[in-house]
């Protein structure tokens, strides 16, 4: 006996009209029981609006009927006889069943097989091998078909790889066999050859047109209770199968009516969210909220269009409020198997970052600033790994707390190797340290999603428990939260549902919707139609010749689906855009170009002009212009008291920005990063300073043999090395103390021959405890801070100099430094003036650099030629601006951006556009 076809007439949305059609037929009085029904869609949300509608329409009076997926429906069909093995043992039986080959069969399928302890290697193949059955036996196939079956296609040489996997299948199924478990897709199969597929129930098949073989080959045997409900009209019949699949043939010439106003060519996704909003905007005198909706073949677009309809103050729905692997369970698993790997300071420093821990170390005794006390250590030590915590302060005294309290959070995690389910008990152990004691509300969004997320991680790690004991791996705790993570990696946490809210919809999910607005976003190639062209076992050529789905199937499923749309619904609108998020560029869909030859042509010209089409403004109601900024720049505070003390090389920070000046030495803000891979520049030249700091309170300064020098030089080198980075730095380190080396050596031949000139080294880092003074304009004094790196005399020419050691990658002198175009905009030399009279620095001083930069021949003394005119405008300018600071002048606009400060380019909206002001 055949089954049921009915057609619903294209012309209208097909739930109502399948709803009724159902009222129709099982009303008895004002009862409608479907109790004895199974209604089977494409995907749940058909089925929810069904339930909706179904309520409304019988005004409460059904019995509603079982609502399932395609997905579900072949086990109502028969009686699995064993119970069926877990996405996770079927991985691992193909994993298994994979390595029990000979090395020469493993290579015929994989040219370089993993070592055998690389798990996580050998459950990704056992996790591609399980996609490609199940995507086979779906339509009837075995591995040794599509062997048999390739064989017969022009060009194929896969035969011998195909028969080495119809083995490794044999043995996949065998082992599951042993274990008393039952493969989903083979029990099927099994079913069909044994004819035991049967049902009590009437089958109404709704908007299923792509069924898979396997599947049909199941109905056909109930086909007496089955009914294929198709959304179409009846002259349209030879488009579908007996069963409502597409004949795919049917829809390669068909004709998709289009008009031009239902298409808009937008630049990326941006523009799409912009065209979005001007959709509603067009349907707000007709359409209320929620007879639209949105469809997203992209959900790439959904953050866009949910921001810009945000701002202009629209609510969405997306099934989907987080992805599992967004979450801060998830992330924070993932941080713990990063550093449980390698137990490194970069790992520990982001684990220790992830806010859910974070929140949970705070809760322990620690200081307040714990992270930035972490954060002073990594920068100083540049450790690779946090076994051993170098210093001896306050920061080096809290990493080492940190350090030890988190190694005993994870403790449980640092045994070896044990069977996986073992590791269940410590991952609950773990989550439940870290989040037990919130008070969690499930009314709250960030809670509710905590405990879903959790909920969803525990019940992964439980399914480890279920694996039968041949198929266990061993495994480190490192592996196991990354197998039990990769489990969940396609997982989401559903959003609840708005009612007030424009639906935004899957492109699946569309063609059943029955709202009488569609706006159809990412009308291009790769989204509608999908396509598969690079299968690394089956292409879409060997696809085709073995009858499953291949892109001229779902060619002919996106062609019908977007012709649904068209016919059933008052007003659609296809967007298609020219390049993606990455600004790459797009191809607009073909079935856009399933018109007349005219209108081909039209709509390639249209694509592909380099213009912008006109979009009209967004009025009232939809506008996203602000008037004002919801953030500005923070004024400066009045100081409690004056500023009368003065670092010298903190003016020339005023003379760029005053604003910044203030952030920085005012309210004593700065940077503190733990993601430093190297010495930074300043760190580079500390460890040059220091020790070329350790060589002038030597003996050694008045040598004139360059090789005794620089032996000397290489000795404090290692030494400082050794004491501030420990014997295992980051890499990058080992280099950089190389660079500086080198830098040294040269600087050795320029200190000897300097010495053979008669210059001797008087003091080296002189200036703490002994500050000078400078009058201000009104006679009242300033106080002047500094470090002199180094002073020189030459006792026959009774001459000074002072020097500042400049370690940067290129030379520049003095001049080049402190002066721009005849003004001075560095005052840090000539204050150096004043802050060596006190050690008797007086007569004829010059000042300049020892420049050590990283070419060589550069690496010399560089002495200025200011005279006293020029000395004495630079102690005036230094007056002029203590005078600005002690009067708070902090608050100046600056003409023009700047590039220095940029650890307060958020604070001052460097990168905001029509930002409040220039600072």
């Amino acid at each position: 006996m055949n089954n049921e076809r009915l057609f619903l007439n294209w012309s209208q949305p097909a739930l109502p009209a399948f709803v009724e059609e159902l009222i129709k037929r099982y009303r008895d009085g004002r009862e409608v029981d479907l109790s004895n029904v199974i209604v089977v869609f494409p995907g749940r949300q058909a089925g929810r609006r069904f339930l909706e509608i179904l309520t409304d329409k019988s005004a409460g009076e059904a019995i509603p009927p079982r609502i399932i997926t395609v997905g579900t429906l072949p086990e109502f069909l028969y009686l699995p006889k064993f119970p069926f093995a877990s996405p996770l043992t079927q991985k691992l039986a193909w994993a298994e069943a994979l390595k029990g080959l000979q090395r020469d069969q493993l290579e015929v399928v994989i040219p370089q097989p993993p070592e055998d302890y690389d798990v996580d290697a050998w459950l990704r193949l056992g996790e591609l091998l399980r996609r490609q059955h199940r995507e086979l036996a779906a339509d009837g196939l075995s591995f040794s078909d599509v062997a048999e079956r390739g064989q017969s296609l022009e060009s194929f040489n896969e035969t011998d790889r195909w028969n080495v996997l119809a083995e490794v299948q044999k043995r996949y199924l065998q082992q599951l066999d042993e274990a008393g478990l039952w493969d989903q897709q083979t029990a099927r199969l099994f079913a069909i050859d044994r004819n035991e597929c049967q049902t009590d129930a009437e089958i109404f098949l709704v908007g299923t047109v792509d069924l898979n073989h396997t599947l049909q080959s199941m109905l056909k045997q109930v086909a007496e209770h089955v009914h294929v409900v198709i959304h179409a009209p009846p002259e349209e019949s030879s488009r579908f199968a007996p069963l409502g699949n597409l004949q795919p043939g049917e829809w390669n010439d068909f004709t998709i009516e289009i008009e031009e106003t239902q298409i808009q060519v937008v630049d990326g996704p941006q523009e799409q969210a912009e065209q979005v909003a001007l959709e509603l905007e067009a349907c707000g005198a007709n359409f209320s909220i929620d007879e639209i909706t949105i469809g997203v073949p992209d959900d790439r677009i959904v953050p866009h269009i949910e921001r810009f309809l945000a701002m202009s103050g629209v609510s969405t729905n997306w099934v989907i409020e987080q992805t599992l692997p967004q979450s801060g369970p998830y992330r924070l698993l993932q941080c713990v198997a990063s550093y449980l790997e390698a137990d490194r300071t970069d790992h520990f420093s982001e684990l220790i970052r992830h806010p859910d821990l974070s929140s949970w170390i705070s809760q322990q005794d620690f200081p307040v600033n714990w992270l930035t006390c972490w954060d002073e250590n990594v920068t100083e030590h540049l450790q690779r790994r946090t076994q051993v915590i170098l210093g001896s302060g306050r920061s080096a005294k809290t990493a080492r707390e940190l350090v030890r309290v988190i190694g005993e959070l994870l403790k449980p995690f640092q045994e070896s190797s044990r069977p996986l389910a073992d590791w269940v008990g410590p991952l609950r152990k773990f989550l439940l340290q870290v989040y037990g004691g919130r008070d969690l509300n499930p009314d709250v969004q960030e809670d509710r999603l905590l405990l879903q997320a959790t909920q969803k991680i525990h019940e992964a790690a439980l399914e480890h428990g279920r694996v039968p004991a041949a198929l266990e791996q061993v495994v480190t705790a490192q592996q196991a939260i990354e197998l039990t993570l990769d489990e969940l990696r396609s997982e989401f946490l559903a959003a609840p549902v708005d009612e007030h809210a424009v639906q935004l919809s899957g492109w699946l999910d569309l063609p059943l919707d029955d709202a009488p607005v569609a706006i159809l976003t990412s009308m291009n190639e790769g989204f509608i139609p999908s396509a598969v062209n690079h299968d690394l076992f089956l292409p879409n050529r060997l696809r085709t010749h073995l009858g499953i789905e291949d892109n001229q199937r779902r060619y002919a499923r996106d062609a019908y689906a977007i012709s649904v749309l068209l016919h059933s619904r008052k007003r659609v609108k296809l967007i298609a855009a020219k390049r993606d998020a990455r600004k790459e560029p797009l191809t607009p869909s073909r079935l856009l170009f399933a018109a007349s030859p005219e209108k081909v042509a039209h709509r390639i010209v249209r694509f592909f002009d380099d213009r912008e089409e006109d979009l009209p403004a967004i009025k009232t109601g939809f506008s996203t212009q602000r008037e004002d900024h919801d953030f500005r720049i923070p004024k400066p505070v009045k100081m409690d008291e004056p500023k009368r003390s003065f670092r010298v090389t903190e003016f020339k920070d005023y003379l760029v920005s005053p604003y910044r000046y203030y952030l920085r030495h005012v309210l004593k803000l700065g940077e503190v990063s733990d993601s430093v891979v190297e010495l930074d520049p300043a760190g580079f030249g500390s460890l040059i300073h220091d020790v070329l700091q350790e060589f002038g309170q030597s003996d050694e300064t008045l040598q004139t043999d360059p090789v005794q020098v620089s032996r000397f030089l290489n000795s404090q080198l290692d030494q400082l090395v050794h004491k501030r980075y420990g014997s295992d730095p980051l890499f990058p380190v080992h280099i950089q103390v190389e660079q500086i080396r080198h830098r040294l050596k040269i600087f050795a031949q320029w200190q000897a021959d300097w010495v053979r000139q008669g210059w001797e080294m008087k003091y080296t880092e002189i200036g703490f405890g002994k500050n000078a003074t400078l009058n201000l304009t009104d006679g009242s004094p300033i106080t002047l801070r500094g470090r002199i790196d180094r002073v020189d005399y030459h006792p026959k020419l009774n001459e000074w100099v002072i020097f500042d050691y400049k370690t940067s990658d290129k030379a520049q002198s003095p001049e080049q430094t402190h002066r721009h175009k005849d003004e001075w905009v560095d005052l840090q030399l000539p204050l150096y003036r004043h802050l060596a009279k006190p050690f008797g620095v007086q007569g004829k001083v010059r000042l300049g650099y020892i420049t050590l930069p990283r070419t060589t021949p550069q690496i010399r003394d560089q002495i200025a030629e200011w005279g006293e005119d020029e000395l004495k405008e630079a102690d005036d300018v230094a007056r002029k601006i203590a005078e600005n600071i002690i009067n708070e002048e902090f608050w100046v606009e600056l003409d023009k951006p700047i590039t220095w400060f940029q650890e307060f380019s958020g604070i001052c909206q460097d990168d905001v556009f029509g930002r409040e002001a220039v600072v």
